[in-house]
Protein backbone atom coordinates (compact mmCIF):
# COMPACT_ATOMS: atom_id res chain seq x y z
CA UNK A 1 0.00 0.00 0.00
CA UNK A 2 2.71 2.30 0.94
CA UNK A 3 4.14 1.61 -3.03
CA UNK A 4 0.82 2.80 -4.59
CA UNK A 5 0.54 6.16 -2.52
CA UNK A 6 3.99 7.06 -3.64
CA UNK A 7 2.91 6.18 -7.03
CA UNK A 8 0.08 7.96 -6.69
CA UNK A 9 2.25 11.05 -4.69
CA UNK A 10 4.69 11.17 -7.98
CA UNK A 11 2.23 10.69 -11.00
CA UNK A 12 1.96 14.38 -11.44
CA UNK A 13 5.31 14.66 -11.89
CA UNK A 14 5.39 12.38 -15.10
CA UNK A 15 7.11 13.68 -18.44
CA UNK A 16 8.07 11.28 -20.75
CA UNK A 17 9.65 8.04 -21.21
CA UNK A 18 9.01 4.78 -19.89
CA UNK A 19 6.27 5.60 -17.08
CA UNK A 20 5.51 2.27 -15.75
CA UNK A 21 7.65 -1.40 -16.21
CA UNK A 22 5.94 -3.81 -13.58
CA UNK A 23 7.49 -7.78 -12.64
CA UNK A 24 5.43 -10.24 -10.71
CA UNK A 25 8.70 -11.95 -9.40
CA UNK A 26 8.13 -12.87 -6.07
CA UNK A 27 5.69 -16.15 -5.60
CA UNK A 28 7.61 -18.70 -6.91
CA UNK A 29 10.01 -18.45 -4.11
CA UNK A 30 7.58 -20.66 -2.63
CA UNK A 31 8.61 -23.58 -4.45
CA UNK A 32 6.73 -24.98 -7.81
CA UNK A 33 3.43 -26.47 -7.30
CA UNK A 34 1.84 -29.03 -9.55
CA UNK A 35 -1.58 -29.72 -9.88
CA UNK A 36 -2.40 -31.74 -7.10
CA UNK A 37 0.12 -29.72 -4.67
CA UNK A 38 -1.79 -26.30 -4.63
CA UNK A 39 -2.96 -24.82 -2.01
CA UNK A 40 -5.58 -21.54 -1.54
CA UNK A 41 -2.98 -19.32 -0.11
CA UNK A 42 0.01 -19.86 -3.03
CA UNK A 43 -2.67 -19.00 -5.26
CA UNK A 44 -3.51 -16.02 -3.89
CA UNK A 45 -0.34 -14.73 -3.42
CA UNK A 46 0.59 -16.00 -7.06
CA UNK A 47 -2.39 -13.90 -8.29
CA UNK A 48 -1.63 -11.09 -6.17
CA UNK A 49 1.95 -10.66 -7.15
CA UNK A 50 1.63 -11.42 -10.83
CA UNK A 51 -1.60 -9.53 -11.69
CA UNK A 52 -3.79 -7.30 -9.07
CA UNK A 53 -0.22 -5.72 -8.15
CA UNK A 54 0.25 -4.87 -11.96
CA UNK A 55 -3.68 -4.10 -12.20
CA UNK A 56 -3.35 -1.44 -9.13
CA UNK A 57 -0.05 0.22 -10.24
CA UNK A 58 -1.44 0.43 -14.53
CA UNK A 59 -4.64 2.46 -12.54
CA UNK A 60 -2.56 5.29 -10.75
CA UNK A 61 0.01 5.99 -13.44
CA UNK A 62 -2.75 5.67 -16.71
CA UNK A 63 -4.83 7.79 -14.52
CA UNK A 64 -2.01 10.22 -14.13
CA UNK A 65 -1.08 10.48 -17.20
CA UNK A 66 -4.61 10.52 -18.94
CA UNK A 67 -5.69 14.05 -16.53
CA UNK A 68 -1.98 14.87 -17.73
CA UNK A 69 -2.96 14.65 -21.27
CA UNK A 70 0.06 12.98 -21.87
CA UNK A 71 1.43 10.24 -23.58
CA UNK A 72 2.72 7.38 -21.91
CA UNK A 73 4.69 3.78 -22.20
CA UNK A 74 4.09 0.84 -20.22
CA UNK A 75 6.08 -2.36 -20.28
CA UNK A 76 4.72 -5.45 -18.39
CA UNK A 77 6.68 -8.38 -17.36
CA UNK A 78 5.72 -11.41 -17.49
CA UNK A 79 7.19 -14.96 -18.34
CA UNK A 80 7.63 -17.74 -21.52
CA UNK A 81 5.99 -19.81 -18.84
CA UNK A 82 2.68 -17.92 -19.89
CA UNK A 83 3.00 -19.53 -23.36
CA UNK A 84 3.97 -23.06 -22.39
CA UNK A 85 2.59 -25.71 -20.03
CA UNK A 86 5.31 -26.76 -17.34
CA UNK A 87 5.25 -29.33 -15.33
CA UNK A 88 5.49 -28.41 -11.79
CA UNK A 89 4.00 -24.76 -12.55
CA UNK A 90 0.26 -24.99 -12.53
CA UNK A 91 -0.52 -21.75 -10.73
CA UNK A 92 2.36 -19.59 -12.14
CA UNK A 93 1.70 -20.27 -15.93
CA UNK A 94 -1.88 -19.71 -15.47
CA UNK A 95 -1.25 -16.10 -13.80
CA UNK A 96 1.29 -15.13 -16.39
CA UNK A 97 -1.01 -15.70 -18.81
CA UNK A 98 -3.46 -13.71 -17.75
CA UNK A 99 -1.08 -10.96 -17.44
CA UNK A 100 -0.75 -11.12 -21.10
CA UNK A 101 -4.42 -11.31 -21.33
CA UNK A 102 -4.39 -8.17 -19.38
CA UNK A 103 -1.70 -6.28 -21.22
CA UNK A 104 -3.59 -6.99 -24.46
CA UNK A 105 -6.88 -5.72 -23.58
CA UNK A 106 -4.99 -2.40 -21.88
CA UNK A 107 -3.55 -2.13 -24.66
CA UNK A 108 -6.98 -1.47 -26.56
CA UNK A 109 -8.69 0.47 -23.61
CA UNK A 110 -5.41 2.54 -23.00
CA UNK A 111 -4.89 2.81 -26.56
CA UNK A 112 -7.48 6.05 -27.56
CA UNK A 113 -5.78 7.95 -24.61
CA UNK A 114 -1.81 7.58 -26.50
CA UNK A 115 -0.85 5.41 -23.24
CA UNK A 116 0.67 2.22 -25.27
CA UNK A 117 1.08 -1.02 -23.24
CA UNK A 118 2.97 -3.79 -24.03
CA UNK A 119 4.43 -6.88 -22.22
CA UNK A 120 7.92 -8.82 -22.84
CA UNK A 121 8.37 -12.66 -21.87
CA UNK A 122 11.90 -13.69 -20.74
CA UNK A 123 12.77 -17.23 -20.32
CA UNK A 124 14.56 -18.50 -16.69
CA UNK A 125 16.61 -15.51 -15.62
CA UNK A 126 19.35 -16.94 -13.48
CA UNK A 127 18.40 -15.03 -10.18
CA UNK A 128 19.05 -17.53 -7.03
CA UNK A 129 15.16 -18.86 -7.50
CA UNK A 130 16.08 -19.28 -11.21
CA UNK A 131 19.11 -21.57 -9.78
CA UNK A 132 17.44 -23.49 -7.78
CA UNK A 133 14.35 -24.69 -9.93
CA UNK A 134 16.96 -25.80 -12.36
CA UNK A 135 20.37 -26.50 -10.96
CA UNK A 136 19.03 -29.55 -9.04
CA UNK A 137 17.91 -30.95 -11.83
CA UNK A 138 20.08 -31.45 -15.09
CA UNK A 139 17.24 -32.49 -17.27
CA UNK A 140 15.25 -29.82 -16.57
CA UNK A 141 18.03 -27.90 -17.65
CA UNK A 142 18.78 -29.55 -20.76
CA UNK A 143 14.93 -29.45 -21.73
CA UNK A 144 15.04 -25.82 -21.32
CA UNK A 145 18.43 -25.13 -22.86
CA UNK A 146 17.60 -27.40 -25.62
CA UNK A 147 14.31 -24.81 -26.05
CA UNK A 148 16.50 -21.70 -26.26
CA UNK A 149 18.74 -20.70 -29.58
CA UNK A 150 22.07 -20.69 -28.00
CA UNK A 151 21.15 -21.40 -24.84
CA UNK A 152 20.92 -17.74 -24.13
CA UNK A 153 20.22 -17.04 -20.68
CA UNK A 154 21.26 -19.90 -19.54
CA UNK A 155 24.90 -20.08 -20.49
CA UNK A 156 26.20 -20.56 -16.63
CA UNK A 157 24.44 -24.34 -16.80
CA UNK A 158 26.57 -25.48 -19.19
CA UNK A 159 29.69 -25.34 -17.17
Amino acid sequence: MAQMNLCRQKRNKLEFGLHSAQSGAGPHRDGAHGALGIHYWGGQRSSEVNLQAVIQVSQVVAQGLIAQGALGSTVNVSSQSSQCALTDHSIYCPTKGALDMLTKVMALELGPHKICVNAVNPTVVMTPVGQAHCSNNPQKAKTMLDQIPLGAGLLSWRT
